[in-house]
């Protein structure tokens, strides 16, 4: 049986050129952009009203510490549209009790 390993050769070529990605967390700013960019897209994905996403949803996505990347954004939004409910987006977020905020 032979194993698969990584050449050791196309890693140091992949390595000329280190591309370094700074997490969501340390980007907060980036969120509501990222926000409405994955609400659109999923809403035309599963066919779905766009919902709103509100100055409160805002605060809430900045101030969760994304201990992952954007992909995990995608997830909750995405998971956000399939249960939302009247139009209001509500986060489910990781160790964080859900908000019942005014949008």
């Amino acid at each position: 049986m032979r194993r698969r390993r990584f050449r050791e050769d196309l890693y140091f070529r992949l390595n000329v050129f280190p591309i370094e990605a700074v997490p969501l967390r340390k980007r907060s700013d980036d969120i509501p952009l990222l926000a409405q960019h994955f609400i659109r897209l999923t809403s035309r994905k599963l066919k779905r009203p766009e919902p709103t996403l509100s100055h409160a949803n805002v605060k809430q996505l900045q101030a969760y510490n994304w201990p992952s990347n954007i992909r995990e954004l995608q997830n909750i939004i995405e998971r956000a549209i399939i249960i939302c409910q009247k139009n209001k987006l509500n986060f489910d977020l990781p160790n964080s009790a859900p908000t019942n905020v005014k949008q």
